[in-house]
């Protein structure tokens, strides 16, 4: 799953980059760019993907790390394309983590956010999955044993695929 998502969400230029600088001379140390908009987002205790990914992206100290040059603390930021991902994957590892309809994520400094609506689920375990496209009036539900499901309020359709 992992391998379809990157090649799916994969962009000709970076997504973002984890640079990491030293916080004494502000030598760039090393330059880590992500081509794809797919995150991987997990937690011990309840809360939502917006904060995880706000935390993922907020500059940290690297405890082990110095500079090689002057021996001062280094520190990854997070610097981003100019453009915003005009769709973006998110893989959940546990069910501490909520998931919203709709998602804001501020993709620089200037404060101004993006907003995603969610069009998609894809559950799956070892040999099955169960796919949900969600539009703004109907949610399509696919399972592995290849029927799809329309729901609209009050609704329910089974088509077979063939």
């Amino acid at each position: 799953m992992f391998a379809l998502c990157k090649k799916v969400l994969q962009y000709n230029s970076f997504v973002l980059k984890h640079n990491y600088i030293c916080s004494q001379c502000e030598r760039v140390l090393q330059s880590d760019e992500q081509m794809y908009a797919w995150w991987y987002v997990n937690s011990n205790k309840k809360t939502q993907v917006s904060r995880i990914l706000k935390n993922e992206w907020t500059s940290k100290v690297q405890d082990r790390l110095q500079c090689p040059s002057c021996h001062g603390q280094v520190v990854m930021t997070t610097q981003f394309n100019n453009y915003d991902p005009p769709l973006i994957g998110i893989s959940i590892g546990n069910a501490n983590v909520q998931i919203t309809a709709s998602l804001a994520i501020q993709f620089d400094e200037l404060n101004h956010n993006v907003k995603y609506r969610l069009c998609g689920i894809i559950y799956h375990g070892s040999f099955h999955f169960t796919a949900r496209i969600i539009d703004k009036a109907t949610v399509h539900i696919t399972t592995s044993q290849r029927v799809t499901y329309r729901k609209r309020p009050q609704i329910l359709q089974i088509i077979p695929h063939f």
